[in-house]
């Protein structure tokens, strides 16, 4: 069996950049300490679970915290209110939020300034959104496919941006029917970040060209979800795995290639432990796509 891994897969710049802040915090005497981290840095267990052997303390709420120390935003951002607590609460801070997502921030606060209704695509229960939609403030609407257009927002001046993970397939596919029926004028900007699209692009490639695929990531990464959905869509035998112990032998079974794939928060550590588990199964020498 051949192991075709897709030209671009697993830690994104702005995820790298994020882990990396948060471990050399941990060895730095210069930080405050302790060291909070608001929610996971990135949606993989793994990942989370390191920075926490490293001392790091996983808060949902600033209200969670009754000391002086710092603070790590995580890749995914957060909105203005946060931003505003910390001060009150004397913290510092590591503000690890991913370029593409300040961009869109920044977007929406100019958007909403502006005068424009703010539509996000996408997912509105993800951090990145939740903190998105703070920005465009109250005038705004989160969907999530067509069937969510609101006939009465349709009259008003429409400023669409979207989540930095979701497809552009998705993006596309809403924002022209919202076009197609708006009666106002219609600003798009498509604020999918280039590094979903490129892995999005090289799995759909690879599924074409194996027997069957494996996503590596976490269940909770909305990117690697959205990888698992198109791959799913193409290659039938399309699995999503979080960790080597979960795959099963059957899977490969007469299968003389196996593709994979991981998600922008998917650690080297995982995927090289995965290649490992198949090359143990079956011996396969492995082609890079």
């Amino acid at each position: 069996m051949e192991i075709k891994i897709a030209k671009h897969a697993g830690f994104c710049i702005g995820v790298r950049k994020a882990v990396e802040k948060a471990l050399a915090a941990t060895n730095s005497y210069e930080i405050k300490k302790p060291i909070y981290s608001l929610g996971h840095l990135v949606h993989n267990s793994f990942v989370v679970e390191e920075l926490k052997k490293k001392g790091i303390i996983i808060v949902n709420s600033i209200d969670e915290i009754n000391t002086t120390g710092t603070l790590i935003i995580s890749a995914h951002g957060v909105s203005p209110h946060i931003f505003n607590q910390v001060k009150e609460k004397k913290l510092d801070v590591i503000d690890t939020t991913c370029t593409q997502v300040a961009k869109v921030q920044n977007l929406a606060k100019q958007l909403s300034n502006d005068g424009y209704l703010i539509i996000i695509i996408g997912d509105k229960n993800h951090p990145e959104v939740k903190g998105v939609r703070e920005w465009a403030g109250t005038n705004s609407y989160v969907i999530s496919n067509r069937e969510e257009i609101l006939p009465e927002i349709l009259t008003k001046k429409i400023g669409i941006i979207s989540q930095t993970t979701i497809s552009l397939e998705l993006f596309d596919t809403i924002s022209k029917s919202i076009r197609e029926k708006a009666t106002a004028e219609v600003k798009i900007f498509n604020t999918i970040c280039s590094a979903t699209s490129t892995r999005q692009k090289a799995a759909i490639t690879l599924a074409h060209e194996v027997d069957a695929m494996l996503i590596i990531g976490d269940n909770k990464s909305a990117n690697t979800n959205r990888l698992y959905e198109l791959s799913k869509g193409i290659q039938e035998n399309s699995y999503l795995v979080a960790e080597p112990s979960i795959i099963n032998k059957e899977w490969l079974l007469n299968k003389k290639n196996v593709g994979i794939t991981a998600g922008a928060s998917t650690p080297i550590e995982i995927i090289d432990s995965v290649i490992k588990k198949l090359r143990d199964m079956e011996q396969p020498n492995d082609q890079y796509t």
